[in-house]
């Protein structure tokens, strides 16, 4: 357990540290050879009704047909539950490949830095040219990263002088590096979207930021902080929508993460980025109740009157 030191710095850290809210959805490979060797795996053999032999101790020629027909037809009945069983099986292995960075595919990443607003990079063009897309979208993320930063400390700069009651050029220019600040990123199960990001852009040759905290262990604070391991301590687990309802926060409607590739696979991306903004609105509420802080009014989420979305929430 933590010890009240531990959250007293967090208090103190909340104060002048700048937190960086990320999170991302990914959809399984797109890579057909590896789909195939899946496939390979789970390979039903046809039944071989020819080799099907009747009861040897039958002579009746109608006996023996009736008794043929009834085994050729169990075979076709059990190679049936064997093919449906099979597509099972390819279909949960298959859709378990977007939890491995090393198959899988990151859809969209949102992110927001401080109190600012949320900012999305999301894929855009169809599947066969998914690393493409993915890599243009790590481009994006990244860059768009870096002129939030850049944004955020030129702000703090402005403030700065202002009270100072200076503006010149070069007085900008120093205080712009003074309020340049490696911030801390949050994300929910931080070990998950932190790494799968990394690892992505390794795999597409992006440069990923400096201080990108791969290596970031838990309880390096003041480069990573995951708000799983923050209430439920570390290597124990609970999800955002448990944890935001726990908190008295609105939890997850409508679309959960088990959708997101149906969703992508039918064109309907815009309401994964929009489920995956929600979501960083969920994380930074969190975050900031477990600090002590409001809830900001750009991360109230509405939540449906009851009934009014009933057959969206059971499906």
């Amino acid at each position: 357990m933590h010890s009240f030191s531990h959250y007293d710095a967090l208090a103190r850290q909340a104060a002048t540290a700048l937190y960086l809210y990320v999170d991302i959805e990914t959809i399984p490979s797109q890579d057909a050879t590896l789909i195939d060797a899946i496939r390979a795996k789970h390979n039903v053999a046809e039944p071989q009704l020819d080799a099907i032999e009747p009861d040897r101790r039958l002579k009746d020629p109608e006996k023996i047909a009736d008794d043929l027909a009834r085994k050729r037809e169990k075979a076709v009945a059990d190679n049936s539950t064997a093919i449906e069983k099979a597509e099972a099986a390819i279909e949960e292995e298959y859709r378990r490949t977007a939890l491995d960075a090393s198959t899988g595919h990151i859809a969209c990443a949102c992110v927001a830095v401080g109190t600012g607003d949320i900012y999305d990079a999301t894929i855009s063009c169809a599947a066969q040219f998914i690393e493409d897309a993915e890599r243009d979208m790590l481009n994006e993320l990244f860059g768009g990263l870096e002129q939030l930063l850049q944004d955020h400390a030129r702000n703090a700069a402005l403030k700065s002088l202002d009270a100072q009651g200076r503006d010149n050029t070069e007085s900008l220019k120093l205080e712009i590096q003074r309020h340049r600040v490696v911030p801390v990123v949050v994300a929910h199960h931080a070990g998950f979207d932190i790494r799968y990001i990394w690892q992505r852009a390794i795999v597409l040759g992006v440069t990923p930021p400096s201080w990108w905290p791969v290596d970031a262990r838990p309880w390096d604070t003041d480069r990573v902080a995951d708000t799983m391991t923050m209430w439920a301590g570390h290597g124990n687990r609970i999800g955002l929508d448990r944890l935001c309802k726990a908190l008295g926060l609105p939890g997850k409607q409508g679309v959960d993460g088990s959708q997101v590739w149906d969703l992508v696979r039918a064109g309907r991306i815009n309401e994964v980025v929009s489920y995956c903004d929600d979501d960083v609105r969920r994380l930074r509420s969190v975050h900031r109740k477990m600090l002590g802080l409001p809830q900001l009014e750009i991360d109230e989420i509405e939540v449906p009157a009851e009934g009014a979305d009933g057959e969206r929430e059971a499906a």
